[in-house]
């Protein structure tokens, strides 16, 4: 997969507000008037409630340091995020990428702080007994403090 900052746009599928967002609809399934909940022109929506299983718990690992909380699995992200107040209150190293990357939701519009320009320092995080490495993108997302990607996904 290489470094984290080989690409010049990340995308995210997460939106600030109700987090809720929407899949295809099966081929061939026909489309009904908009109704909460059901199909909207051969989208999907799905709204979980907040304790629902799109987040994991997570621990972060690094030096001595260990640090349990939350995680946001957004299959829509382009690379793995954290915020900024979260990193700073933790104290975790962080790195200042070579060139300034543009974050966007999936609809185009840039996400605080506009560019991204640190990255946390490789770190170790465990899902119950899934340990891995990852870097983290530095934005401004209190409500997901950390977000995993597709690519963690893959």
């Amino acid at each position: 997969m290489g470094l984290p900052h080989e690409r010049a746009v990340l995308s995210l599928l997460w939106i600030v507000g109700t987090f809720s967002f929407y899949l295809p609809s099966a081929l061939g399934k026909r489309s009904v008037p908009y109704r909460q909940g059901r199909t909207v022109t051969g989208l999907t929506r799905i709204t979980p409630p907040s304790n629902s299983g799109w987040s994991l718990p997570i621990t972060l690992i690094w030096g001595t340091h260990r640090h349990k909380l939350k995680a946001l699995v957004d299959s829509g992200a382009a690379g793995n995020f954290m915020d900024l107040s979260l990193v700073k209150s933790l104290q975790i190293p962080v790195d200042s990428l070579p060139a300034p990357l543009t974050v966007t939701a999936l609809d185009g519009r840039p996400l605080s702080p506009g560019k991204v320009t640190l990255l946390t320092s490789l770190l170790r995080f465990s899902i119950y007994q899934h340990q891995e490495e990852l870097w983290f993108h530095l934005i401004h997302s209190p409500a997901f403090p950390v977000i995993l990607c597709h690519p963690w996904l893959a």
